[in-house]
């Protein structure tokens, strides 16, 4: 029997086959320097803000091209937040809804598609400064959810507007902070 499409990330990390501190085989060796967001990753941030109250997140799906992380999808975090809501565990993610987002994705989506990172909003869903997001980097990096492959996007409103800080967590202290590009509908293909 042979697998339809190889093992990707989410496969590696929620299986547990991936080790700690490995590099990804699938990753470019330059940086990530930006993000572009598809207006179907705009909507899933749009329709989760609209309920405040709790920490929200979720995971980011699409594919990187050299420094540029390209978000086509993202998604809530499955059901772990409506049977068991820790609020220290704010990036808590239901490994089966990840796995099964993957899946689904990988076999409908033409190009190469994988978990590329997380999204975070914050209980009062407003914006969020570097005083507040750096304490959860720290976090993400050390529950393996971020790291210099994988954005972490802070999602908020800002006014009416729907605001997006990035980061990759490199190995310093403070992550690296990222370009955030939004996709018009004409060009949010995934490269």
């Amino acid at each position: 029997m042979s697998l339809l499409f190889p093992l990707g990330r989410a496969h590696r990390h929620f299986l547990g086959l991936a080790k700690k501190g490995a590099p990804d085989p699938d990753d470019s060796i330059r940086p990530l320097d930006t993000v572009r967001i598809s207006p179907q990753a705009a909507q899933c941030f749009r329709s989760q803000l609209c309920v405040p109250g709790t920490f929200r997140s979720g995971p980011l799906f699409g594919n990187r091209a050299d420094s540029i992380l390209h978000v086509g999808y993202a998604a809530p975090a499955g059901y772990v937040h409506w049977m068991e809501y820790d609020p220290t565990q704010p990036f808590a993610l239901d490994p089966g809804y990840v796995l099964g987002w993957t899946d689904a994705l990988r076999m409908v989506h033409p190009e190469p598609i994988d978990w590329i990172g997380t999204w975070l909003s914050f209980p009062d869903t407003r914006g969020a400064d570097r005083v507040r997001e750096q304490p959860l980097i720290q976090q993400a990096r050390r529950e393996l959810i971020a790291d210099d492959t994988m954005a972490l996007l802070f999602v908020g409103w800002n006014q009416d507007e729907v605001e997006v800080h990035g980061y990759c967590a490199l190995a310093s202290t403070h992550g690296q902070p990222l370009t955030i590009e939004w996709m018009t509908a004409q060009a949010s293909t995934l490269p």
